[in-house]
């Protein structure tokens, strides 16, 4: 586990959050699947299909037998005829609520009733209704090119008509064809159930935006002390994730944790890229940070985990967070600190009553004092005095305020100074004067 400081918070700007969703995703063909989602994300996937054709069919009725004549008599086709019944019956024999006429054709393809020598027709050809044992009623023809495979290569033509027809009565049947389409099947499944079935229309690829499965990650803060935390998770399933703590105050500077997680998952990609997995675990983990990661006495911070998908740019929506206060420095006692105004080097010297202890000063105008910090020098200090002990200025002994560099207008200022020991060890000492320019 390595530290990483939250200076990021100042350099990242916000991600979008990709939605979420539950639904599964199945690609079928010939009702074979094909592939399905699982927690990986998919950008596209393409589906094999037969070469297409433009086979197109006319129908026609007499009173004794239908007419089926395509118009390349060389290719291949089958033709289904069903009626209302028929497609009940078969509904029922695949546990679905009703068929249409394409979708008879496909079940017939499913229940292994497909026989090339039996149902591919070429060129034209006569439907005896005696021979066939068409009786009296309403039925449905459906025809498309076909190979022997059984994969439809053109259009489904579908026709309804009375059979038998009228004694010596001979017409030309309307029939009605589907979008050119090639043969694949979307079905989407919610809880185990397929809710909708995509017919079997062209499709050369399908591109899909699947969020990956939510993780929970049981995040907790233990043996917190002036500056130790122990920071435990714990994730639901095996994944990716990387787990710190940042200052409460940082946490301020994003509106919502999807803006936070985003930012912060974008820090670590750039900063570690291809060795990001050096520094992420995947089980259940652990790690107590002290003083060497950064952790000061009497401070606010949040622990936090975030879930990471390793496989592409993306992640897998979870932040998880616990506050926690690490316990206060005890003062020492004694120590405090007075000031004196050097004229001739326009400086304010600050010196301590006990010259070898740490300490650390800051300097404001007061109009941010004010707006920043409610008017509050302890607070100011108790805020800025962390980022300057990060950054090395932490003194002991006596030491010098240079106003000439420090202030860089006319006005009212403050100094604040208290002991500093990775964290406050006395009280602020302030010192109020009026610089002009």
């Amino acid at each position: 586990m390595r530290r990483i400081y939250y200076i990021f918070l100042l350099l990242l700007s916000a991600i979008t959050l990709q939605a979420q969703t539950m639904t599964q995703w199945g690609f079928y063909q010939q009702r074979q699947l094909l592939w399905q989602t699982d927690t990986r994300l998919i950008d596209s996937i393409t589906i094999a299909t037969p070469e297409w054709t433009d086979l197109t069919f006319v129908v026609e009725q007499t009173d004794s037998c239908l007419i089926i004549t395509p118009s390349d008599g060389e290719q291949t086709y089958m033709w289904q005829l069903t009626t209302n019944e028929s497609l009940a019956g078969m509904a029922k024999y695949v546990g679905m609520e009703m068929l249409t006429p394409e979708m008879f054709w496909q079940a017939y393809i499913d229940a292994k009733l497909f026989v090339p020598s039996l149902d591919l027709e070429r060129g034209k050809i006569e439907l005896n209704y005696a021979e066939r044992y068409i009786t009296d009623g309403r039925y449905t023809v459906v025809i498309a090119g076909c190979n022997d495979s059984g994969q439809r290569t053109g259009k489904f033509f579908t026709a309804s008509m009375r059979l038998p027809a009228r004694p010596g009565k001979r017409a030309l049947t309307n029939i009605s064809t589907e979008p050119a389409g090639k043969e694949s099947w979307l079905i989407f499944w919610q809880d185990g159930k397929a809710i909708r079935p995509l017919p079997s229309y062209q499709t050369d690829s399908i591109t899909v935006a699947v969020v990956p499965e939510p993780v929970t990650l049981a995040l907790d803060v233990t043996e917190v002390g002036k500056t130790t935390a122990t920071i435990s998770v714990e994730p639901s399933r095996e994944v990716a994730y990387y787990f710190d703590y940042v200052p409460a105050e940082a946490m301020k500077e994003y509106t919502d944790d999807e803006q936070f997680a985003n930012a912060y998952i974008d820090f670590l990609r750039t900063n570690y890229g291809s060795q990001l997995g050096d520094i992420v675990s995947y089980e259940k983990d652990s790690y107590t940070f002290t003083e060497n990661e950064g952790l000061v006495s009497g401070t606010d911070y949040v622990a936090i985990a975030v879930a990471i998908n390793m496989d592409d740019t993306t992640y897998i929506p979870m932040l998880a967070k616990k506050a926690f206060t690490t316990l206060k420095n005890e003062y020492i006692e004694g120590l405090d600190f007075s000031f004196a105004y050097l004229s001739a080097d326009n400086k304010v010297q600050i010196t301590p009553t006990m010259p070898e202890e740490t300490y650390v000063w800051c300097i404001w105008p007061e109009y941010e004092v004010k707006s920043k910090y409610g008017g509050s020098v302890e607070k100011a200090w108790q805020t800025d005095a962390i980022r300057a002990a990060e950054l090395g200025y932490v003194d002991t002994g006596v030491s010098y305020v240079n106003l000439t560099w420090e202030c860089w207008s006319s006005g009212v200022y403050y100094i604040g100074v208290a002991g500093y020991k990775n964290g406050q060890t006395s009280p602020v000492a302030v010192y109020k004067f009026d610089y002009q320019y």
